[in-house]
């Protein structure tokens, strides 16, 4: 191949959207069967690229740009409240559905108690936290050298206790199956 194309940096445009474009000046000549097509970022209003949309910006936020312990901390706790609602909301999602369960034959009751719910809240704001401490963490041992992980340890906690809250929704439906069956076929009382 010739020709020769240049790279630059990464931009991010309002809303937090990148821009992919494209290079169309070099004119390549196929030298073997393989061809490597080359992208790079621009700031053009005629590159391709779609805004974010209001989920994309929640679920892929900027990262902190100072790196420091102190704008870091802020970072993560302006995001906090937000952390709370989804998996708080996803809680009342699950509470929900176990109740609603209970009106289903056999009626089986799934209770989840107060004191529990308290604790699992505690926890994963506790398990947030982490997600301060070990890219304080990197960043102190590494320092430029990583990118910011903040972003993806965000992402990534967020999901995995929503996943974690939404849980106890199979395994109340496995007990509500079992119950069900047992119920139908044998014609057995639940407990």
């Amino acid at each position: 191949m010739t020709g020769s194309r240049t790279m630059r940096e990464p931009v991010v445009h309002p809303g937090g959207a990148a821009a992919i474009e494209w290079d169309p000046s070099p004119s390549f000549t196929l030298q073997s069967t393989s061809c490597i097509l080359v992208a790079r970022a621009s700031t053009s209003p005629a590159s391709i690229y779609a805004p974010m949309t209001a989920i994309a910006r929640f679920l892929f936020p900027v990262p902190d740009g100072r790196r420091s312990p102190a704008t870091l901390l802020t970072w993560w706790e302006s995001r906090r409240l937000a952390y709370n609602l989804v998996v708080g909301g996803t809680g009342l999602l699950t509470l929900s559905v176990l109740h609603a369960l209970g009106w289903l034959p056999p009626h089986p009751q799934f209770d989840a108690p107060l004191p529990v719910i308290l604790v699992y809240g505690i926890l994963a704001n506790a398990c947030y936290t982490f997600g301060f401490g070990l890219e304080a963490l990197l960043e102190r041992v590494w320092g430029n050298d990583v990118a910011p992980v903040g972003p993806t340890l965000w992402r990534h906690g967020l999901v995995f206790s929503v996943g974690l809250t939404l849980l106890p929704i199979a395994i109340a439906w496995i007990g509500y199956l079992v119950t069900a069956v047992r119920w139908f076929l044998f014609h057995l009382s639940t407990p």
